[in-house]
């Protein structure tokens, strides 16, 4: 079942992006990690919240869960002026009874109903390793 966060991003621009190949190297017990669900150097988490006019929001993190939580903090600061009255408190209860991708999904899935629509757009970016970097930093962020 796809999940409400990549369904909205489906729905705004196109399928969401996939995670890129993991490299399958073995964490703590000979168990493979799990991206997403712990820290992982190699992998950056974005999530950009888009509307016609601007880029409204953006987050970064080490971890799903913890970019999971960004996002939600944006949803509860404009779910009031941005919903309908009965769609926040929708959306308020789903976050205190700590539903966070239930609750951003139902926010972007509402959102514009009422006021601008807004789109929210995720992604796991592959970070280059430092050592990998040339000396002169143009392998990083794009520099030249």
């Amino acid at each position: 079942m796809t999940s409400p966060i990549r369904q909205a991003a489906s729905r705004a621009s196109g399928p969401a992006p996939r995670h890129p190949a993991s490299g399958s190297q073995p964490a703590h017990e000979g168990r493979p990690r799990e991206r997403g669900t712990t820290q992982d150097a190699r992998v950056l988490f974005v999530a950009v919240v888009v509307a016609w006019d601007r880029v409204r929001f953006t987050a970064a993190a080490a971890s799903r869960p913890q970019l999971l939580q960004d996002v939600a903090r944006y949803v509860r600061r404009h779910a009031d002026d941005q919903l309908w009255p009965a769609d926040a408190r929708d959306v308020r209860a789903l976050l205190e009874a700590g539903r966070l991708e239930a609750a951003i999904g139902r926010y972007f899935a509402l959102v514009g109903a009422r006021w601008d629509k807004e789109w929210l757009v995720m992604a796991d970016v592959p970070v280059a390793d430092a050592d990998a970097a040339d000396v002169d930093g143009s392998d990083v962020l794009g520099a030249a």
